[in-house]
């Protein structure tokens, strides 16, 4: 009877952290995403300079991630006077957060898009390979959007990654 009673269990805290039931758009007026759960918001407000950020820490063991996170950040003069250097420029930003974490950069990075929104992917190698960190760069004017996925090395390439990445989207105003 007891060890029916611990497979049960076992076996409905399994299935509660399966499928996309709990997938949810959390936005601002600028940008929206789709995350996997209840997703919490922040900011920082620094003159006329700001971040906001919408980020979903999933339960342990219910999720093959770790962290998901959005953010627009604000700059003060627009991205698109860089150029042709805009992907140096984001991959300098990519290889800040890299060293931040103590993680290393993977390779130069690769287009991507998201719409009609032209940015980069990096790929972020955890310190002792614990896992990685999938980072898209898009910049919109003066504001630089930037999405976060952190994942274990036991489960890379899983498919949340890609749904959350790709569910990005500027809002219409």
């Amino acid at each position: 009877m007891f060890n029916r009673f611990v497979v049960g269990c076992v076996l409905a805290l399994l299935l509660a952290g399966c499928g996309g039931a709990g997938w949810s758009r959390h936005g601002n007026v600028n940008f929206s995403a789709e995350f996997p759960g209840a997703a919490r918001d922040t900011s920082t407000i620094e003159g006329s300079l700001y971040t906001f950020r919408f980020f979903y820490e999933p339960p342990t063991a219910t999720d093959a991630n770790a962290y998901y996170d959005v953010s627009e950040c604000s700059m003060p003069d627009s991205l698109e006077n860089f150029g042709k250097n805009l992907d140096a420029y984001m991959k300098a930003d990519a290889q800040v957060y890299a060293w931040s974490i103590d993680g290393t950069l993977s390779g130069e990075g690769s287009a991507v898009t998201s719409g009609t929104l032209k940015g980069f992917e990096y790929i972020i190698i955890m310190p002792d390979n614990i896992g990685e960190v999938k980072l898209r760069k898009f910049a919109v004017g003066k504001k630089m959007y930037t999405l976060k996925v952190i994942t274990p090395k036991e489960h890379l390439n899983n498919p949340d990654i890609k749904r959350f990445m790709e569910s990005f989207r500027l809002e219409k105003k």
